[in-house]
């Protein structure tokens, strides 16, 4: 038998010698293989952070956390997935996708059952553990991990303690574990492979927003009125200021509005705190801090004549102010109508 063997390794060496041997199709062959190993390795990684997207998503439920922004993951310009960010919970990322024709992937899934608790499925069924269902959530949920190894899918369910084979793996698309992912303002709606649908709220984070904020100019003594508006906020939102060194603020209004501010005479260095809370106790704060203004007249005297005529009285000042005229002026003196609004 071993000279048999010897005889068929010469017999080749020797055609080769004669004819050079194509390897290109053994050579493809391999290409493919080691690409859809990847491919392979690729779609176990995007599962198992489906798995923990999916586990945080129902802590989310559990815990009553809100979402509060959904970013799109992109992929050679196409969207593949979610960053879910949430009020109290680190973000999360899921990858979703669409039904191949013979994929052989698990698919790992969540049911409520009876007891109102959540539970694992694997392809739609409990997934069980000593013959018991697999929480979710909890002090008592697991993350259920997956691998390939030997050609074949396995899960654990017990930190990678012991593993349980599944299905022969491949890449050739299968069920997604999530099917859809949509939202709007009020509800991000998570649907899974079986159909079932995890809702969970959305809430846009709180904000309170003025056009400035540093460097606002006051004269002494005076008030200067500030348009606000509030972001995330809610019917029990409510606005509260607080000044400090003499410096006095009124707001009027709820999520849109105006704070008044008057400020100390003399001026002294001090600031406002605004904040604003939502009926789910989120609180916003602005502070404010202000600069003592300039509002002067070029000249303190102009010269009038009996006939009357336009006289410009130049002012300069960083503040808006309101032109007052006397009421027993008005009769001889008016703001003429093309006077620049700046002055």
């Amino acid at each position: 038998m071993k000279q048999w063997i010897l005889f068929l390794v010469v017999a080749v060496l020797a055609a080769g010698c004669k004819d050079e041997y194509d390897d290109s199709e053994v050579r493809l062959d391999i290409s493919a293989l080691e690409q859809r190993m990847e491919a392979v390795e690729k779609l176990c990684e995007e599962m198992n952070t489906n798995i923990g997207a999916l586990q945080a998503l129902v802590n989310a439920l559990e815990e009553k956390d809100f979402v509060t922004r959904v970013a799109p993951v992109m992929r050679d310009e196409e969207v593949v997935g979610y960053t879910i960010v949430f009020e109290k919970a680190e973000a999360v990322t899921i990858y979703h996708g669409e039904k191949g024709e013979d994929g052989t992937e698990p698919v790992i899934g969540v049911k409520q059952d009876e007891d109102g608790m959540y539970y694992w499925t694997v392809d739609g069924e409990w997934l069980l553990a000593d013959d018991e269902k697999v929480r979710t959530e909890g002090k008592e949920g697991v993350t259920p991990r997956l691998k390939v190894e030997g050609g074949y899918w396995y899960v654990s369910y017990d930190g990678e303690a012991s593993w349980e084979r599944l299905g022969a793996a491949t890449a050739e698309g299968g069920e997604a574990m999530f099917k859809e992912v949509t939202y709007d303002e009020y509800s991000v709606y998570f649907t899974l492979a079986d159909g079932t649908t995890l809702t969970l709220p959305m809430r846009s984070k709180l904000d309170i927003a003025f056009a400035e904020t540093e460097g606002i100019a006051c004269l002494p003594g005076k008030s200067v009125a500030l348009a606000y508006t509030v972001t995330g906020g809610d019917e029990g939102t409510q606005i509260e200021c607080l000044g400090d060194k003499g410096w006095d603020a009124e707001v009027s209004g709820k999520l849109e509005g105006t704070l008044t501010v008057t400020a100390p005479n003399p001026m002294t260095e001090g600031k406002v705190l605004v904040f604003a809370t939502n009926g789910a106790g989120q609180v916003a704060m602005k502070a404010l801090r202000f600069t003592e203004g300039v509002l002067s007249l070029v000249s303190d005297a102009y010269e009038l004549y009996a006939e009357g005529g336009t006289v410009d009285v130049e002012v300069n000042t960083d503040i808006s102010y309101d032109l007052y005229i006397p009421e027993e002026a008005r009769e001889w003196i008016a703001l003429h109508p093309e006077t620049r609004a700046e002055m």
